[in-house]
């Protein structure tokens, strides 16, 4: 499995396994997030959830290796959609989770961490949107999401001109909430401190909280994905790199 599900007590942690491919993002990936979530959703006993990488880095977006090889018609019907709902799954839990971010966090990536409660990363960290770069945009909720969490000018800064980001940088931002050393024993702290707090409230504050544009975003994302994906200049980089993001 290149999605991992553990439990430490009420605090279950999600893992992206992966690592010598950087946790880059597959559709089969997708889907194991997605009925992750869902077992997650229906256990009574998960107060919190830690999201982490295994090895060195958090997530460095879609493989683009697996994105060369698919269909245009298909990565606009099916990769994007997938995407979509694996990642509104997640934003959607009933309990806080918390992003350990270590080494990248890029495009896909980036966008995985931005549906967590909150986001640890390492001072050294790199996080961006580098999309742009090939020639398309974030089509997994990043169009709405990071302008919420730094802003539409800072947003413009990622999105369109492609800026990498430090973690420290990125709590500056606003773009994560805390920086340390050990994202991940940091996070777990966090997703401790969440587990004991009352439940009832903190579910009722997630579902104050939650984002009533969702939907209409995720058409817009959908419609850019239809506008670029058959584009000579995405099939061409992406086929050059053959990688991630």
């Amino acid at each position: 499995m290149t999605v991992r599900l553990e439990r430490l007590g009420p605090v279950a942690e999600l893992v992206l396994a992966r690592p010598a491919r950087r946790n880059a993002l597959t559709t089969q990936m997708l889907a194991q997030l997605g009925r992750c979530a869902d077992r997650l959703a229906e256990d009574p006993d998960v107060r919190a959830v830690v999201l982490r990488g295994e090895g060195p880095s958090f997530c460095a977006g879609a493989d683009l290796a697996e994105f060369a090889q698919v269909d245009p018609r298909a990565a606009v019907e099916e990769w994007t959609p997938a995407g979509q709902r694996a990642f509104a799954r997640l934003a959607a839990l009933p309990v806080p989770t918390v992003a350990a971010v270590a080494g990248h966090a890029l495009g896909g990536g980036l966008e995985l961490a931005a549906t967590t409660t909150f986001r640890v990363a390492a001072p050294d960290a790199v996080l961006g949107m580098p999309e742009i770069e090939i020639g398309t945009l974030p089509g997994w909720s990043g169009l709405s999401r990071l302008p919420a969490l730094v802003g539409t000018q800072r947003a413009r800064r990622l999105l369109v001109l492609g800026e990498r980001v430090t973690g420290a940088t990125a709590l500056d931002w606003g773009l994560v909430d805390r920086v340390a050393p050990d994202p991940v024993a940091a996070a777990r702290a966090i997703a401790d401190e969440l587990a004991g707090r009352p439940p009832v409230a903190v579910r009722l504050a997630l579902a104050a909280l939650a984002d009533p544009v969702r939907p209409a975003v995720d058409l817009v994302e959908r419609l850019a994905a239809a506008a670029t994906v058959e584009s000579v200049e995405v099939r061409a980089v992406t086929a050059a790199r053959g990688g991630t993001r």
